[in-house]
């Protein structure tokens, strides 16, 4: 599952119900009962109408992942960053869509390595 890192909590979201970032990065938690990694994320669709995410895990569009720290939850730490925020054609005439709010939904996958995926999905909004 997905953690807010603040107030840890789950956070479920979906393709229509998609995380909303407003600052333009953010972290996350990833636990899982009785598995502790590593996880691997990669960004694997977007809508911002150029061929690469606005977002992108860190460490070359894999996620900095920290060591655990509680071995009881497996905690594993994911940030994302604004990596990718050049507008495809000339920025007078067309609005970055890395930066025009709520239009951008991003999707990531999360593997754990032994089969089991999840997709977390988010929006710059």
């Amino acid at each position: 599952m997905v953690v807010d890192l603040t107030t840890n909590k789950q956070i479920v979201t979906s393709v229509g119900s998609p995380f909303v970032d407003s600052i333009g990065g953010f972290s996350v938690g990833i636990e899982e009962t009785n598995v502790n990694g590593p996880y691997t994320v990669t960004m694997i669709k977007w809508n911002n109408g150029f061929s690469i995410p606005c977002f992108e895990p860190t460490d070359n569009g894999k996620a900095a992942i920290s060591e655990p720290t509680d071995p009881v939850g497996h905690v594993n730490t994911i940030t994302f960053t604004v990596a990718n925020a050049n507008p495809p054609t000339d920025p007078v005439t067309q609005a970055n869509p890395c930066i025009d709010n709520g239009t951008d939904e991003e999707t990531a996958q999360i593997s754990d390595g032994k089969g089991n995926v999840a997709y977390f999905y988010f929006v710059l909004g």
